[in-house]
């Protein structure tokens, strides 16, 4: 039977890529349901804080780098390996610094809140306390 840390990583993986690909979607079709204008969705998503590595929006990275957490979640679930785990344990922690980095950012600075935003936050860090919880 694999692993069911494994599973339960890549459902929280598979929740941050969907939240992450609604917001890049938003760039090409704006949808008042997904970010009303003036609220925290908004808010959060057009503020100087959205492009924080290399002037590339976070959602774009998010989404990029929840799929590859997914796809090397599966090829760990298929062939595990130490390198695989340990690729798995590092992209956590750091998304999970990024994570809470962005809910200090939402609380603090921008005073506004992303539902969709906070849904990838949560899901790292959920995924972060299952790798400290369940350690190989």
């Amino acid at each position: 039977m694999k692993s069911p840390k494994y599973i339960i990583l890549i459902i929280l993986f598979s929740i941050a890529l969907i939240s992450s690909a609604i917001l890049v979607f938003y760039d090409f079709k704006p949808i008042p349901e997904i970010c009303t204008p003036g609220e925290g969705c908004y808010a959060v998503k057009n503020s100087q804080y959205n492009t924080m590595f290399f002037g590339i929006p976070n959602e774009y990275l998010g989404t990029g780098f929840f799929l590859i957490m997914i796809l090397t979640t599966l090829s760990q679930m298929l062939n595990p390996t130490r390198k695989k785990y340990m690729v798995i344990v590092l992209g956590i922690s750091l998304v999970s610094i990024f994570a809470l980095y962005s809910i200090y950012i939402q609380i603090f600075l921008i005073k506004a809140y992303c539902k969709y935003c906070m849904t990838i936050d949560i899901s790292s860090l959920i995924a972060l306390a299952l790798i400290l919880i369940f350690r190989k």
